[in-house]
C-alpha cells in the first residue's frame, strides 16, 4: 500500500476520519465515471419501475455489477479490515452527484442516527471519488472527535436542496472547527458513523461524483430486532440477522429487481414496492414468485383485498386451484356492496 497503515487506523480512530488515501488510478476513476455517465444515457426511464436515481442513491450494488466490485476492493478492504477486523460486511453503496454549479448541499449529521444500529463502532463509510472533488466542488467537512461522543439531535428539515433523505441537520456546530477533506479522482476518505460531517454546493464547472460504501461486521446486529441485508465482502459468512446476498447476476437482472423491491419492502417502503411489482406483473403474469411478493408487501401495506387477488392469482398459477377459488372468495366478502370491484374481480 502506498501509505502507512498503522498512520491511518490511528489517524481515524483520533479523528473519526482520514482523508485523501490512493486506491484507483485516475484512468480508473475516469472510466468508472463514464461508466455512470452511460447508464444514465441508456436507462433514462430507468429499470424495473425504479428511476436510475433511486438504485444511485439506495442499494446499487443489489442490481449494478459494477458497483458490487467497487465494495470488493482489495485495496479498500484491507484498509477497512485493519479498522473493523476480518469479517466485513458491504451494507450498502450509493452514488453522491453534485451536477456542475449545484445548489444540493448535505448538511450537518451523523450517519448512523437513521441506521438502526445503535451507537456501535462497528462500522465505516469508504467514500470514493471519481471527480476532482475540490472544496470549491463541495468536499466532505469533518469535526475532528466528534465521534467520540454519542448520537445527538438531529432536525427533520426535508430541505429539497439537500441530499439526505429527511434533510436531517445537527444545530449549532461550530464550522470554525471544520477541516475539509478534498480528494484528487481515485481517491477515498474514511469516516466514523458518528463523526459529524458536511458538504457544501458545487459551485465549479463540473460534476462531482462520489461513491459512498458502508462497511459493518456482522456483530452490528447482535443486539438489534428483526433482520437486514447485506453483502458478504471478507471473511467469514455471517449469520443470526443477517440475508446475505452474492450480488448482482447481471445488470438490472429480473431476480436481482426481485430482491431488490423485498428490500425495499423490509425497510417500509411498501407503496413503492407494490407499484414496482404490478408492473412486473404485466411484463411476467405468469410468474407465481412475482404474484406471491405482490401479495406479501399488500399484506404488509394492509391492502387485504389485493392480498387476497394476488394470492388468488399465484395458487392458479401453481395448480391449487381450490385455494385460489377461497381468496377470490374472500375479496368479494371484503368488497362488499362496491359492485365497480366486484365486476373487476
Amino acid at each position: 500500500m502506498p501509505f502507512d497503515l498503522d498512520k491511518v487506523v490511528n489517524e481515524y480512530r483520533e479523528n473519526g476520519y482520514v482523508s485523501g488515501l490512493p486506491i484507483l488510478s485516475k484512468y480508473e476513476a475516469r472510466k468508472l465515471q463514464n461508466y455512470i455517465v452511460e447508464l444514465e444515457k441508456k436507462f433514462p426511464k430507468g429499470a424495473g419501475g425504479h428511476s436510475l436515481n433511486q438504485f444511485f442513491r439506495v442499494n446499487g450494488h443489489v442490481v449494478i455489477p459494477k458497483l458490487a466490485e467497487i465494495a470488493r476492493n482489495s485495496t479498500i478492504l484491507g484498509i477497512v479490515e485493519a479498522i473493523l477486523g476480518p469479517n466485513l460486511l458491504a451494507w450498502s453503496v450509493e452514488l453522491f452527484i453534485k451536477e456542475a454549479k449545484s445548489v444540493k448541499t448535505v448538511s450537518w449529521h451523523q450517519d448512523i442516527t437513521y441506521w438502526g444500529m445503535g451507537e456501535t463502532d462497528d462500522e465505516v463509510t469508504a467514500w470514493l471519488a471519481l471527480s476532482n472533488v475540490t472544496a470549491e466542488a463541495g468536499c466532505m467537512r469533518f469535526i475532528p472527535g466528534s465521534h467520540k461522543q454519542g448520537l445527538v439531535h438531529h432536525n427533520d428539515t426535508f430541505d429539497k436542496h439537500n441530499l439526505l433523505s429527511r434533510g436531517q441537520e445537527i444545530a449549532d456546530v461550530c464550522e470554525k472547527d471544520a477541516v475539509y477533506g478534498p480528494l484528487l479522482p481515485g481517491q477515498i476518505s474514511l469516516h466514523h458513523g458518528r463523526c459529524f460531517h458536511a458538504s457544501g454546493q458545487n459551485q465549479s464547472n463540473g460534476r462531482r461524483i462520489g461513491i459512498a460504501i458502508r462497511y459493518v461486521t456482522p456483530e452490528v446486529r447482535d443486539h438489534a430486532p428483526g433482520h437486514d441485508w447485506a453483502m458478504p465482502v471478507r471473511g467469514e459468512i455471517p449469520r443470526g440477522g443477517w440475508d446475505c446476498i452474492a450480488g448482482p447476476r447481471g445488470l438490472f437482472h429480473p431476480e436481482d429487481l426481485m430482491l431488490y423491491n423485498r428490500i425495499l419492502m423490509h425497510k417500509g417502503d411498501y407503496a413503492k414496492g407494490e407499484e414496482v411489482l404490478r408492473i412486473l406483473t404485466l411484463k411476467r403474469p405468469n410468474d407465481p414468485q412475482i404474484w406471491y411478493w405482490l401479495a406479501e408487501v399488500q399484506g404488509l401495506d394492509k391492502n387485504i383485498i389485493g392480498l387476497h387477488l394476488s394470492r388468488a392469482e399465484y395458487f392458479y398459477l401453481t395448480g391449487s386451484y381450490e385455494t385460489s377459488l377461497k381468496h377470490l372468495r374472500m375479496a368479494l366478502e371484503l368488497v362488499g356492496n362496491n359492485f365497480q370491484l366486484t365486476e373487476t374481480i
